[in-house]
């Protein structure tokens, strides 16, 4: 196949992709996320209908060759552009704002330059820092395939080459295109929103931005004169039968309510189409409320609303966001959500909803459960499904099943039976991942335990998750805890929750030559390995003494027995490498005449790459040091692999074991 029936092939995929989307959720120009509602799942199963974007190759702006297949099985940016056509900038330079977060998210972008001479397109590469590949289609073959109304596009692609997002020819420009295109990007790789980054680690709920605008009609209307009583804004479109859904569960909600005490109900509509939106309401008999045209994004930008509508966002008397819900309308759960936090923010009792079979999720729990919800969100729990997205591990069973609700279980998460990309309430270790389904009021006898050990040990175990100590963890989750600290205690908690202790810290260094006398293969073959030699590669920088570079390329540094700070390299040669006890612990208590053998050194044959020894590796291989490594840990490990699947203490070749038998250390 030549370059041009590839990129021909290219472009009409994108474009029937789009116009796909366009059929369910809005015109081509405006972001569509593929992400299909509960009542398209029976003909939306995973793999079905689903193809593959086809391998896309080219030349990049230096010559070399490139293609999709080069990015491993990396979520993909893609970003159509013009060098020379300014109104294309905004959406490259959006790319360029998220590049700097590829490694730590495990992405990557790849730039088309459409229709400019390559030293025209170099430049502009290096003008606005764009430090990703970019293809030369200097022809413009696929701007005129693409049929652009402006030649720029985006598409974000899974790491199956699956569609997560497609816009084509930006007709409707926002207030603030990059930031729109930004927040499309991000959305599509579950990236934080720069707000979100500032307001995450905080107990109290964040200001809503004022705003004022045209209200359809005639009037204005200031969100900040509106304080005093909440306020609900619903982004919607008058054509679409998932808005009227959300718009008509509003409507019962606001008539349940005294009139005084009703919120402030204001719609945002998206189409733009100003001439029929009050007739579209009107016939619908949805049109009890005000509403505002945003035709040119400002809103959406401002509120980060930039996927599938309808989203609601709840604002408390005081100004602050209390609520919103996520993008689009799913029948089986979001009327009972919306129902319940709406009788939350006008402060009436809020009525239960649980669903009396299968489980509920954690934003229902959070509408009754306040506190307990918000200190929730700050734990590593409530992003726990993102680590799995990071590293493309959302179809591996073994590992989906504790960092969601409910696996395989009666109405919870189950890999099979959803939609690719719908967005599950079930995703995260949520609140009946401890509390049980239904929480106290359908698993009482889980609820009411004080000591929720034996639950955390389901997930937390010795092969997936080393180095936990239960009471140690406590602290990072408990809601009592979180709600009563200051918030200074509060950023050195969640800092301290990052922070990694994976191997035992109170036994002496021994160094690399205590081992070999039972580990003798082993110690053949690391010998041979580059972590044997990793001070010399200090010594070919001049580095040998920086206490940052021997942190990661001695063992032991600072320790015990291990290599001391500032010190050279000559005079501790045994502990001046990256030795066995780097990667498997202090062997103090390990060796020697008496030494209980079990349970005094880590062994990692019978650890899960990717939970635990990632951990081990991760210390060194880290984002500012080795940033690939977390995406190709199978290969790292591969190629230095040097134990057995038997711990040594075991085999009958070992002499001198220990008769106490402790349990293996964590």
């Amino acid at each position: 196949m030549s370059m041009r029936q590839i990129l021909i092939s290219a472009t009409l995929w994108i474009l029937l992709a789009a116009m796909n989307n366009a059929t369910a959720s809005g015109p081509i120009g405006s972001p569509v996320l593929e992400r299909p509602t509960a009542e398209r799942e029976s003909s939306s199963t995973p793999g079905s209908g689903k193809k593959s974007f086809p391998d896309l190759k080219g030349v990049d702006l230096n010559g070399n060759d490139v293609s999709l297949s080069d990015y491993r099985g990396k979520r993909l940016v893609l970003v159509f552009y013009r060098p020379d056509d300014s109104n294309t900038h905004p959406i490259v330079d959006a790319a360029a704002q998220i590049a700097d977060l590829r490694h730590e998210h495990g992405f990557e972008i790849l730039g088309v330059s459409i229709g400019t001479r390559n030293e025209l397109a170099r430049a502009f590469a290096v003008a606005h820092n764009l430090d990703f590949s970019i293809i030369d289609d200097a022809s413009g073959d696929l701007s005129r395939y693409m049929r652009l109304k402006r030649p720029a596009a985006l598409t974000v692609i899974d790491g199956e080459r699956h569609v997560l997002v497609s816009q084509t020819g930006f007709a409707k420009q926002a207030s603030d295109l990059s930031a729109h295109v930004e927040g499309l990007i991000r959305e599509a790789l579950r990236l934080p929103r720069p707000s979100a980054i500032k307001t995450a680690m905080q107990l109290e709920a964040p200001l809503a931005a004022d705003f004022e605008a045209e209200l359809l009609g005639g009037g204005r209307f200031k969100l900040s004169e509106a304080r005093g009583k909440p306020v609900a804004l619903v982004f919607f479109l008058h054509n679409c039968s998932y808005c009227r859904a959300a718009l008509t569960t509003l409507k019962e909600a606001q008539s349940a309510a005294p009139e005084d005490r009703r919120a402030t109900l204001i719609g945002i509509e998206t189409s733009g189409q100003v001439s029929i939106i009050s007739s579209s309401l009107k016939d619908s008999k949805l049109d009890f409320f005000p509403v505002i045209v945003d035709s040119d994004w400002a809103l959406r930008t401002k509120f980060g609303v930039f996927g599938d509508v309808p989203v609601i966002v709840m604002i408390d008397a005081e100004g602050r966001i209390v609520y919103r819900t996520k993008p689009g309308w799913y029948a089986s759960r979001d009327p009972a959500i919306v129902t319940s936090w709406m009788a939350r923010l006008t402060g009436l009792p809020v009525p239960m909803m649980l669903p009396a079979h299968g489980f509920s999720g954690s934003d229902l729990c959070g509408a009754c459960h306040a506190t307990e919800y918000t200190t929730w969100q700050l734990t590593s729990h409530a992003s726990a499904y993102d680590t799995l997205v990071k590293h493309g591990a959302t179809e591996k069973a073994e590992c989906v099943k504790c960092h969601v609700v409910g696996f395989d279980r009666p109405g919870g998460f189950s890999i099979g039976k959803r939609t690719r990309l719908e967005p599950s309430d079930f995703e995260d270790v949520g609140c009946e991942s401890c509390h049980g389904r239904g929480g106290p009021h359908q698993s009482p006898d889980l609820a009411k335990r004080s000591d929720y050990e034996p639950v955390c040990r389901t997930c937390h175990d010795s092969k997936h998750s080393l180095g936990f100590e239960y009471s140690g963890f406590l602290p990072k989750i408990s809601h009592r805890g979180l709600a009563a600290l200051s918030q200074d205690e509060l950023q050195t908690q969640i800092a301290a929750r990052d922070t990694r202790h994976v191997l035992p810290t109170h036994a002496d260094f021994v160094g690399s030559d205590s081992c070999r006398t039972c580990h003798s293969a082993e110690f053949e073959t690391w010998q041979a390995s580059p972590h044997a030699q990793s001070m010399a590669s200090l010594a070919s920088k001049k580095e040998t003494r920086n206490p940052k570079c021997q942190r990661c390329h001695t063992t032991g540094f600072g320790r015990p027995g291990g290599f001391p700070e500032k010190a050279g390299s000559g005079a501790h040669e045994d502990v001046a490498r990256v030795g066995c006890e780097s990667c498997h612990g202090p062997g103090g208590d390990h060796v020697g005449e008496n030494a209980a053998r079990v349970g005094t050194i880590v062994s990692l044959t019978d650890k899960c790459d990717s939970c635990a020894i990632q951990k081990v590796c991760g210390s060194c291989h880290d984002e500012a040091n080795d940033p690939d490594f977390a995406f190709d840990i199978e290969a790292h490990i591969e190629r230095q692999r040097h134990g057995t699947t038997q711990p040594a203490v075991l085999r009958k070749d070992v002499e001198n074991q220990a008769t106490a038998i402790p349990s293996p250390a964590h």
